[in-house]
């Protein structure tokens, strides 16, 4: 009996920890995006800290407007599209995991209703995930 309550305590704790998107840090802080530059860079106020900062996307790489190619400038502006197009619907944005390098830029893991942004970029072929070898976006 105690062994099938602990189960079943274990099993949805896994299951309440497996379906939550944002997790619980005391570091998460919500932000008001004021610019987007490209599909991972943006300029955004902090209300907690009455800031305005840069910020720069964790554990993900995505096409420059620059691009090496003109297949990558324009999967890098519809990147940007769609990035645009997502936040505008956005009720709730939240940073996590944030860190400045040394030009002040922080990076963090950012949070849209709850989904990780990086991930919904990867999974549409926006991005890709850090850290394995940058690959060209022009192939």
């Amino acid at each position: 009996m105690l062994t099938t309550r602990f189960t079943l305590i274990c099993f949805f704790y896994f299951i309440v920890k497996t379906v939550m998107a944002v997790p619980l840090h005391t570091e998460t802080q919500p932000a008001k995006i004021t610019a987007i530059y490209s599909a991972d860079h943006f300029s955004a106020y902090l209300p907690e800290d009455h800031t305005n900062t840069q910020i720069r996307l964790n554990g993900i790489y995505t096409p420059s407007l620059n691009g090496q190619c003109a297949k990558e400038t324009n999967l890098a502006l519809k990147a940007k599209a769609f990035v645009t197009e997502y936040l505008k619907n956005a009720k709730v944005i939240l940073l996590d995991k944030q860190q400045h390098d040394k030009n002040n830029v922080l990076w963090a893991t950012m949070y849209i209703d709850g989904t990780n942004l990086s991930y919904v970029l990867i999974n549409k072929q926006l991005g890709r995930k850090l850290p394995a070898p940058k690959e060209s976006w022009c192939h």
